[in-house]
């Protein structure tokens, strides 16, 4: 079974990058993960990794390298979880958990899993940054998951939708007039979220009014903010339900009929591959998906 040995320390080769930080990883020396690829060359036939002098000590991968990582890497990771959840879950599933993404989003997905874990002995931070920085954090292993608006497209991370929040056109239940029209609402103030989403372009995109006509006051990457300036009657806005379904069911707050097709916002789970070879954070994302499916 050496050639298992020698596809799992490849994959960690060739999402680390070089030898020395898969080595790292794996707890080997750099000479056993060198003979390792080496060994799993001459099965295959094939060169796996060429050094790429502009980038110092890191390893290109070849074609064939990248063809074997595709059909590899959800067999391998499904193995390694397998075996380290065994191995270690949950008694040692111990330590700092790292999770970030959008403010409101973290809070209101992973506040009631953060509140069952922490008998556990398990101690999390949270972190909130700019969209830019949540590949880059999750690839240098700064953040273990997040949940995020979008799905990523990275050979180090993976991701599972959470949930489909249903867009919808929202303003105080007192601006709805008899025989009021959608025309009146567009003609109200915009209470704009930021950043805004491409599923919030693709609503605005539908509506029977120019972009440029929106009369933005108020910009905010709140949507509590946006929620309690919809009850002091300060405008309209186009949110998710969920977070003003409780105002909705208590007549506060309408729901304007658009005549759309239902558009989504949806939201991930995001995590590094590499972070799930550690139980705890095997741990954390299952329990957090578990939450939400169940």
């Amino acid at each position: 079974m050496a050639y298992f040995l020698y596809l799992r320390t490849f994959m960690n080769v060739y999402r680390a990058g070089s030898y020395g930080n898969a080595a790292n990883v794996l707890n080997m020396s750099q000479p056993t993960i060198s003979n390792h690829i080496s060994s799993l060359e001459q099965q295959l036939g094939k060169t796996l990794f060429r050094k790429d002098q502009s980038l110092g000590k890191r390893y290109k991968p070849t074609k064939a390298a990248n063809d074997l990582a595709r059909e590899l890497s959800p067999h391998i990771d499904r193995i390694e979880e397998i075996y380290i959840s065994t191995r270690g879950h949950p008694k040692k599933a111990q330590g700092t958990v790292h999770i970030g993404g959008l403010t409101e989003f973290v809070e209101t997905h992973v506040t009631h899993t953060i509140s069952a874990l922490m008998p556990e002995n398990i101690r999390f931070i949270i972190q909130y940054d700019s969209p830019d920085q949540w590949i880059e954090m999750l690839e240098e292993q700064t953040l273990d998951m997040a949940i995020l608006p979008m799905p990523i497209n990275a050979s180090m991370i993976d991701f599972k939708e959470l949930i489909a929040d249903q867009l919808v056109m929202v303003a105080h239940t007192d601006f709805i007039k008899a025989g009021a029209k959608l025309d009146y609402l567009l003609d109200l103030p915009y209470i704009a979220y930021a950043p805004e989403f491409p599923c919030i372009k693709q609503f605005i995109a539908g509506l029977p009014i120019s972009r440029s006509d929106l009369r933005v006051f108020t910009t905010t990457s709140s949507f509590r903010m946006i929620k309690d300036m919809l009850l002091s009657k300060s405008g309209f806005s186009i949110v998710p339900r969920s977070f003003v379904e409780d105002k909705i069911k208590s007549g506060e707050i309408f729901v304007a009929n658009t005549d759309k097709d239902l558009i989504n916002m949806r939201l991930y789970l995001a995590w590094n591959k590499l972070s799930m070879q550690k139980p705890k954070n095997i741990f954390v994302r299952d329990a957090i998906l578990d939450s939400l499916y169940s």
